[in-house]
């Protein structure tokens, strides 16, 4: 038995995978600047201030003017009919959420430029089961709440610094 797990730990190892771990920022304040609306922005701000290493700034803070700014531009969803059945009742659904950002410095410096995530989930829908699928529906939501937050901090992690003026064509 002890055998097979070392030899499972030891294929593990040699694929390269490994745990995430702690997120590691090239930065240590940052300050979120978004549209009024955005249902996941508590939960966004709460993932930020417990990044140990990570200061989170509101405006008028004193450290606000030293902050990156995370700026939500863009945040949008949407439910789209997939399917019908043969008596025109709607059979499945697509749900779509749509964020695009951006990373700037105090001096408008782009650390990440213009970016969108954009994530979708199919869900099946039947009349005679509806509280359940409202409820499925209030989940997959939710899901992809999360998933929007960990894809943003996952490219947040990735900026390295400014990114550098574009070049001007001739």
């Amino acid at each position: 038995m002890r055998l097979l797990l070392l030899c499972c730990m030891l294929t593990l190892a040699a694929c390269g995978f490994r745990l995430r771990g702690d997120y590691q920022f090239a930065f240590s304040k940052i300050a979120v600047e978004a549209p009024a609306g955005v249902p996941y922005l508590l939960e966004l701000n709460r993932q930020l201030a417990g990044i140990q290493q990570l200061q989170l700034s509101q405006i008028g803070d004193s450290h606000y003017k030293e902050a990156l700014r995370l700026r939500l531009l863009e945040n949008s969803s949407e439910k789209k009919i997939l399917a019908l059945s043969a008596g025109g009742r709607v059979r499945e659904f697509q749900l779509e959420r749509r964020l695009r950002f951006d990373l700037v410095d105090a001096q408008g410096r782009e650390w990440i430029a213009s970016e969108t995530i954009v994530l979708t989930r199919d869900f099946t829908f039947n009349d005679s089961q509806a509280l359940a699928k409202e409820g499925e529906e209030r989940m997959l939501i939710a899901d992809m709440h999360n998933d929007l937050i960990n894809q943003l901090l996952r490219r947040l992690q990735s900026a390295k610094g400014a990114l550098p003026p574009p070049t001007k064509k001739p």
